[in-house]
């Protein structure tokens, strides 16, 4: 989940959440602010770094001390990650990552970032005998418990960047 809030000087704080399990708050679950000195803040870019968290999460999960046998599905409102990460990057490495337009793709960098750790857990499942990772769209009208959770870990991110950064 991803969250920005602007605040009277036009300047764009932001925050993003991993939130793991429907029931049961998995002490991972989180929010993360995004520092307006080190980046650029956009709700996509917040959307990306969710993803890109909970994909190291993952990892670990799987390659550490345990080496968990949890398949993990990532759920997000955002219909630009699941296009970034399951369809258009496939133009984009043939094109040199330019968009349709003709213009560098944005949070390239990112993006490249996160398929390499998708390709990484998706290796391990296909050992497994698993199914690539699942991205799962889920509509803002269904919003359920974890959805709601998730919004509101983001949104203090969001507000925690705000007390923290705004002089």
């Amino acid at each position: 989940m991803a969250h920005a809030n602007m605040n009277q000087d036009l300047k764009v704080f932001g925050g993003y959440s991993i939130l793991y399990a429907e029931r049961n708050l998995d002490p991972r679950s989180r929010y993360y602010f995004m520092n307006p000195y080190h980046q650029r803040i956009t709700i996509q870019r917040a959307e990306l770094l969710a993803v890109s968290k909970a994909l190291e999460n993952i990892i670990d999960d799987l390659y550490g001390k345990y080496s968990s046998n949890k398949k993990y599905a990532i759920n997000t409102e955002s219909s630009y990650v699941i296009g970034c990460l399951t369809r258009w990057y496939k133009q984009w490495e043939i094109n040199g990552y330019i968009n349709a337009k003709g213009n560098p793709v944005l949070n390239q960098r990112l993006i490249r970032s996160i398929l390499t750790k998708l390709n990484v857990i998706n290796a391990v499942y296909e050992k497994r005998g698993w199914r690539k990772l699942y991205f799962n769209k889920i509509s803002i009208e269904s919003r359920n418990f974890a959805s709601n959770k998730s919004n509101t870990l983001a949104r203090n991110g969001a507000i925690w960047a705000i007390t923290k950064f705004d002089n």
